[in-house]
């Protein structure tokens, strides 16, 4: 598909919508867009959604509802312009989020706006089999670099993951238990209230599934052997106000998983590893009507171990402190500003140096523009200090502009950064300590429009990002310095109600991208790279809430064409190119809640017809398979 084709086809979606807009208005001029949400990982306080400046993702409280039972990366994956490679695999097989075809190392976790990494990992990237769903209240995924508020790593866009408070003024004790197949069983139990000053929550969740073989077994011997997964995660938070004013929230996590994998595509083994995350931390705030000063600090340690023929160990720590304040000047223009420090190590006494580690200091300042005469703007600029490569900078310009209360045009242009990991500057493999920070420009731009009183809303955008200094690896250099990445695409998501009982959503994402070598002779050294990635994707919905206790949906997930890598054992250094067949699957759940909304019972059915499919080369996925439970609170 050519850069004309989609661009006509933007123009011609555009002109359409425009032209449904002036109907509209004709038949109504009261469409007013929804902004009873909130967001705060845009600004990293409390905004309207409505003066948000940027593309926002929101997974609510009630979404998480619809889908308990099901694992973050599932979830995710639902969403549009997104694709986790595993999460509809083995559930213990690890999983890699791509957001807008970006590579999973660029995209950011947060957790209540708090960055979680891995300092250990060669990548860095969070591994996602570690959280709960049963923990979060909602989440908030915003596409783009988002450098300037978040610093390192947040080239394609953050997910930030929003935990559960009290809702509750007295004791409240709530829990699911779940089991389908493969001898999958979940659970979780937690309470929550609130003693004079202090709210309190705490969580434990267990899953246990004896799951299928990670590897697909085309011997046509014995079967192979089922790669099974364990998770326990552990939660609590306390809300302390002494003021009216002023509160403090400690928070402490603890998750481990466990589980089984196999030697690689088509090879069974008999291989095993053990995760651990202690991530304790504490949210210190003051509000007034003018003012917002916050402090965060955040502790996490990871300990890995894989065992195959030896026992191998990755263990890492970083500390994470963000103090900022935001002053409203009047109700259309907001300053924030604040300092950033990260300090990681990685506890590793055969790398280049004994437990290495890096600091990074990051004074940021962002101006929010509101609502002036129907325009939103945020300006953002940051200044990175790094131990080891020294300093670099991000900024960021994002304008809106509501043609009218029911249609907003929106853009963005920023730039962001991901700094070496520790494993690159220092690890036992090609490691470089004179490794550059890898740098991107994204631009974005979209239309957002309601109509009929909001029962119909369209948002479309388009973008591309550019990264250079791409770090490379390769068995004679190590890590590098060398590539460029282009990448471009678009998505169009609908919300449709139809009448008060059916709500129908409908995606679609596009995603384009090659890479090229710097080489002194003037030689194209450009290929497309997205491995595991497909150009074209999409998902449906279908929610029919039948009365107020029963609700049935149907969705579907179409995931296109696309290449992988295989290398094969015997010629392991240079892998063959293999194309994946797109899929569609079709699921569907059911949900009954009591009168007094105190007990729920769910099911999720899923592959409903059956379909066999490839995430990655050799690796196994499902075919049909259930889960059903309960869920309660007393």
């Amino acid at each position: 598909m050519s850069r004309k084709l989609i661009l006509a086809g933007w123009l011609t979606l555009f002109g359409q919508l425009t032209f449904a807009q002036r109907i509209d208005s004709l038949k109504n001029d009261q469409d007013v867009v929804n902004i009873e949400q909130v967001s705060f990982t845009q600004s990293k306080i409390p905004i309207n959604v409505k003066d948000l400046s940027k593309q926002v993702q929101i997974i609510s409280k009630e979404d998480l509802a619809q889908n308990t039972g099901k694992d973050l990366a599932q979830i995710l994956n639902d969403q549009a312009g997104i694709l986790i490679t595993g999460a509809n695999g083995n559930p213990g097989a690890s999983k890699s989020l791509f957001i807008r075809g970006a590579s999973n190392d660029y995209a950011l976790i947060l957790i209540d706006g708090v960055p979680i990494k891995d300092p250990s990992g060669v990548g860095g990237a969070f591994d996602l089999r570690l959280l709960s769903t049963d923990q979060i209240e909602r989440i908030e995924i915003l596409k783009g670099s988002q450098s300037t508020m978040y610093g390192s790593d947040a080239i394609s866009g953050v997910v930030n993951i929003i935990t559960k408070t009290s809702d509750s003024k007295k004791t409240a004790v709530t829990g699911s238990l779940s089991t389908g197949s493969f001898n999958t069983v979940k659970g979780n139990i937690g309470a929550s209230g609130k003693l004079k000053k202090v709210e309190y929550l705490t969580s434990y969740s267990n899953v246990f599934t004896e799951g299928i073989s990670d590897a697909i077994n085309n011997t046509g011997a014995s079967e192979f052997d089922k790669d099974g997964y364990q998770r326990q995660t552990y939660f609590g938070k306390l809300k302390f106000n002494p003021t009216k004013n002023i509160s403090i929230s400690p928070t402490l996590r603890y998750s481990e998983i466990e589980g089984k994998y196999d030697g690689g595509a088509f090879s069974d083994a008999n291989n095993s590893y053990k995760s651990k995350s202690l991530n304790p931390g504490v949210n210190a705030a003051f509000v007034s009507d003018k003012w917002t000063i916050k402090g965060l600090y955040n502790f996490q340690k990871t300990d890995r171990e894989f065992t195959s023929y030896s026992t191998s160990t990755y263990n890492g720590r970083q500390h994470t402190s963000d103090v900022f304040a935001s002053y409203a000047i009047n109700k259309h223009y907001q300053v924030l500003g604040g300092v950033y420090h990260h300090n990681q190590q990685m506890l590793d006494t055969t790398s280049t140096i004994n437990d290495p580690s890096t600091n990074t200091t990051s004074p940021y300042l962002s101006l929010l523009v509101k609502d002036l005469h129907g325009v939103n703007i945020e300006f953002g600029t940051r200044l990175n200090s790094h131990s080891k490569y020294g300093t670099n900078y991000s900024y960021t310009i994002a304008p809106a502009y509501w043609i009218r209360d029911n249609i907003k045009v929106f853009a963005s242009y920023s730039t962001g950064y991901k700094a070496p990991t520790l494993s690159q500057l220092y690890g036992k493999w090609g490691p470089n300590e004179d490794l550059n920070p890898q740098e991107s420009a994204t631009s974005e731009v979209g239309l957002k429009t309601s109509h009929f009183n909001n029962k119909l809303k369209v948002e479309l955008v388009g973008f591309k990002r550019d990264i250079k200094n791409v770090i490379s690896y390769s068995y004679a250099k190590g890590y590098f310095n060398q590539d460029k990445q282009a990448d471009f695409g678009g998505e169009a998501t609908t919300s449709l109600d139809i009448l008060k009982n059916v709500n129908i959503k409908v995606s679609y994402s596009y995603t384009d991208g090659e890479i090229s070598t710097k080489t002194s002779a003037e030689v194209d050294t450009s290929f497309y790279n997205l491995i595991r990635r497909p150009k074209h994707a999409g998902s449906f919905n279908i929610n029919y809430k039948i009365h107020k206790q029963f609700t049935i949906s149907v969705d579907g997930l179409y995931v296109g064409d696309r290449i992988d890598n295989f290398f094969d054992p015997n010629n392991f250094w240079i892998p063959a190119e293999v194309n994946l067949k797109g899929y569609l699957l079709l699921n569907t759940s059911v949900a009954y809640t009591s009168k007094d909304g105190k007990l729920s019972l769910y099911a999720h059915l899923k592959n409903l017809g059956n379909v066999k499919y490839a995430e990655i080369y050799g690796y196994s996925t499902p075919k049909f398979n259930f889960l059903t439970g309960i869920k309660f609170k007393l």
